[in-house]
């Protein structure tokens, strides 16, 4: 008997939770298997790719040019994989899936989002998700390109345009938590999945928006940073600006060196008005406050130089202003000092590819070749019709407007919003009337219950999710959002406060969702956003305070202005 009894002994070994860890790698390394976790696909759906990374700081992502993203790096052992997924009305889509060690496995979920309408899968941002010990999901959103090329859009019928608005991420959000649920099944792991999130900024804010709104259920908590929610606004407006600076060498036309100048400028005019005593911090904090007149810099002779003409003010001023048709406001303006934080959108060498390729191409794509879409003069001439049915098409439903978030909150679900106060992308105002909008649907005006599931964070002096080039030293920007990991060693999380949530916005998500409704609830008040030197030492450090409170310099202890612990968040 006694063969018998070892043979069943080291067979209930083999599948028990207690099982030696050679017998796990040997089981996880099985369970990274395509026949085996395919029993869990849809019709329509397969893995494309399959790879077991047993040995830590592996690169990986796709092995052809993926236009929109670069490769995860340094990522630990993994089960990685590509799924393709057909399905009705002409989808067709990816999505990449890591999935960590059973024994670095925290029971949670994410999906990372994208960024503009760059085709590919965010590998890069799926990294840090891995280290935090997640099983990491993103899609390629139907097409691989890069952000300023939009005729993919005309691809299968337009069925790649709705893959690219909702479609992708909701599909890829199920399918991948069914392959999760499946692969830690296989290893012999009693885990179960527990809670499922989002990180995103830009478009990737807008999907995780999307994704809350057309189904609460699938997620537990969301991270958003300035959310691009109103792509069929959004756009619109960028073809106003770039009109304002078109045509190349024009009278209008404002160089990037000009720009520079410009922001320079009415930084160091801004920056003094909210700094404590007026002393200069590299900081504007609220630059909708600010006070300034260009006309300092008016050129007043031919040839003069550090100066710009009347038409370029206008064109700046253009760019602060909100956009208004027939007496209407549209869309909010860009806050002052931003004026060179994307010159990329606002530059006319490379507006072809950006604002007039959305009417080519999301709106009126019978058009596509049109000369119609050459210039701007169409578009300047029937401007309110256009607007008019970009709001009516709503290309690839794309825009995440329904502001009743009921659903989601009454499960329990949280958001944490962010926004640089320096973005010229998407305004800074953009997120404000999405809060507000929010405010009065889903909360009856209750600042109260919109405290209880909703955050709003702005980071002061920070651009469009990231630093602009020439502040990332001088404005704490760093709160572990959506992108900003993968800038700094370890990647993943904030350098010195990994999993902190005091410093790492989504570890402050993490902690409020699997508190909420307990007497230690963890409700974010404030996080502290942290810059770096060129030796990734912390340079600056203040908190940013939970909307509608700002961070106030303590004048009683006096205390370094670079520093968090000299500014409170008072109560409002």
């Amino acid at each position: 008997m006694a063969p018998l009894l070892a043979l069943l002994l080291n067979l209930w070994l083999a599948n028990s939770a207690f099982a030696g860890p050679t017998i796990k790698l040997a089981r996880q390394a099985g369970a990274c298997d395509n026949t085996t976790l395919s029993t869990v696909l849809p019709s329509g759906t397969y893995i494309e790719r399959l790879n077991d990374l047993p040995n830590g700081n592996e690169t990986y992502g796709d092995p052809f040019p993926n236009l929109g993203y670069p490769n995860a790096t340094f990522i630990p052992a993994v089960c990685a994989l590509t799924v393709r997924v057909t399905g009705p009305d002409n989808s067709d889509y990816r999505f990449g899936l890591f999935l960590p060690r059973e024994q670095t496995w925290n029971r949670n979920f994410l999906a990372v989002g994208n960024y503009g309408q760059a085709g590919g899968i965010n590998w890069a941002d799926m990294g840090p998700g891995l280290k935090y010990g997640m099983a990491t999901v993103s899609t390629d959103t139907g097409h691989s390109s890069p952000g300023n090329v939009l005729d993919w859009a005309l691809e299968r019928n337009r069925g790649a345009l709705r893959d690219w608005g909702y479609r992708a991420v909701n599909g890829s959000i199920h399918i991948a938590k069914a392959l999760t649920t499946r692969y830690y099944t296989l290893t012999g792991s009693n885990k179960t999945l527990d809670k499922s999130y989002w990180s995103g900024c830009s478009t990737g804010g807008r999907q995780g928006l999307k994704q809350i709104q057309i189904e609460p259920e699938s997620l537990d908590g969301v991270l958003i940073g300035a959310p691009a929610w109103d792509t069929k606004r959004l756009f619109p407006w960028i073809a106003n600006i770039a009109s304002s600076f078109s045509p190349i060498g024009g009278p209008t036309y404002l160089d990037f060196s000009q720009l520079l100048f410009v922001t320079q400028y009415i930084r160091g005019i801004c920056d003094p008005q909210d700094s404590p005593a007026g002393i200069p911090d590299g900081v504007v904090s609220w630059p909708e406050e600010c006070n300034f007149n260009l006309n300092a810099i008016r050129c007043n002779s031919t040839g003069q130089t550090n100066c710009i003409t009347d038409a370029q003010i206008e064109t700046v001023l253009s760019l602060h202003a909100d956009y208004v048709i027939n007496g209407t406001t549209i869309f909010p303006g860009a806050p002052p000092g931003a004026e060179v934080t994307n010159p990329y959108i606002f530059d006319p060498s490379s507006i072809t590819n950006f604002s007039l390729e959305y009417f080519k191409y999301f709106l009126y794509p019978d058009e596509a070749n049109s000369p119609l879409w050459s210039n701007f003069s169409h578009f300047l001439d029937n401007e309110a019709a256009i607007f008019g049915h970009s709001i009516e098409a709503n290309p690839g439903q794309a825009t995440a407007d329904n502001f009743d978030l009921s659903a989601f909150r009454n499960r329990g679900g949280k958001v944490i919003m962010y926004h640089g106060t320096e973005d010229s992308t998407v305004p800074t105002a953009e997120t404000a009337r999405f809060y507000s909008s929010v405010l009065t649907t889903t909360a009856g005006g209750s600042s109260a219950t919109m405290d209880s599931f909703f955050k709003l964070f702005y980071v002061p002096g920070m651009g469009h999710c990231f630093p602009d080039s020439g502040t990332e030293q001088y404005v704490p920007w760093d709160i572990g959002g959506a992108g900003q990991p993968v800038l700094t060693p370890p990647l993943a999380s904030v350098p010195g406060h990994f999993l902190d949530p005091q410093y790492d916005a989504l570890a402050a998500l993490f902690a409020w969702v699997n508190t909420t409704g307990t007497p230690g609830e963890r409700n974010p008040h404030n996080i502290t956003a942290v810059t770096w030197n060129a030796t990734t030492s912390a340079e600056k450090s203040r908190p940013l305070c939970a909307f509608p409170r700002r961070a106030v310099y303590n004048t009683t202890r006096a205390g370094p202005i670079d520093q968090a612990t000299s500014w409170d968040c008072p109560t409002v």
